[in-house]
């Protein structure tokens, strides 16, 4: 969220790339973050007179995820969410199989 407010701050993004970056992040976290869309949709309509309020809904209405079929971002199924989580273990071992277990060697001669 805090990179998609610095870029609707930067001047030297044009206005059109900042309505596509408002949709784009309106349809991956329609469902997640509300209120942050609230927040982003009012701030490109208070800096833009160009910006009609309906754009982002409109866009929402016809591509949604209701209307969707599949994943579009591609991190929603299960096997994915599970891949994701085992990537992020990988490195770490049961911490009750990383002792060393020391081995004597008795010498009966």
């Amino acid at each position: 969220m805090q990179v998609v407010t610095n870029l609707l701050n930067n001047e030297s993004v044009c206005d059109i790339d900042h309505l596509r970056l408002v949709m784009l992040y309106a349809l991956r976290y329609e469902k997640e973050s509300p209120v942050q869309l609230m927040q982003l949709f009012n701030k490109l309509a208070s800096r833009f007179a160009k910006y009609k309020p309906g754009l982002v809904q409109i866009v929402l209405k016809q591509a949604g995820v209701d209307k969707r079929t599949g994943d579009l971002f591609g991190n929603r199924d299960l096997l994915n969410i599970a891949c994701n989580m085992a990537r992020g273990l990988k490195g770490f071992e049961n911490v009750y199989t990383c002792k060393d277990t020391a081995v004597v060697v008795k010498d009966n001669s």
